[in-house]
């Protein structure tokens, strides 16, 4: 969305509105992060739900679902959303250098297949190690603070 406006200078013509232009970026990142943020948690939740439902057909599942685990795993699902939607900012980097959206969705592709990835089977990967995923969701949250100040003076050239 930033990326692509850049490049079809359209994001100039707003620029020319009397706003300030880290307003209209913090905008944007911020219907970027919500949007990411919301659709992963609802499909979470959806996939959960279809699965608690199946289950009821075609009991799979041995144990009874207690709302204890319901709340955790709502916990769970809103935490991984988080840092899964603070993630989606790593790729502005890449995308703003070069102002490019194929750059910007090949890192951000890269980026699932690192993070995503499973080594020893597919109960270890890097997404289930916690603290390897709130990093890279706090360096999201900074490359997209620093690509807000770094707007004043070199992206706009």
């Amino acid at each position: 969305m930033i990326v692509g406006e850049y490049r079809n200078n359209t994001l100039s013509v707003l620029f020319t509105y009397p706003i300030k232009r880290r307003k209209l970026i913090a905008a944007k990142l911020v219907i970027i992060f919500v949007f990411t943020f919301g659709m992963i948690l609802f499909t979470d939740v959806l996939m959960g739900s279809v699965l608690v439902a199946v289950d009821r057909f075609y009991p799979f599942i041995t144990d009874s679902l207690t709302m204890e685990q319901v709340r955790v795993l709502l916990l769970e699902y809103t935490v991984s959303s988080l840092s899964a939607a603070a993630m989606a900012m790593i790729p502005l980097l890449f995308g703003m250098r070069k102002h490019s959206a194929t750059a910007t969705m090949v890192s951000s592709v890269l980026l699932v297949l690192i993070v995503c990835s499973g080594f020893n089977g597919p109960l270890v990967s890097i997404n289930s190690i916690i603290a390897i995923h709130m990093s890279l969701g706090a360096a999201g949250l900074w490359i997209a603070l620093l690509s807000m100040f770094r707007l004043e003076t070199k992206d706009v050239n």
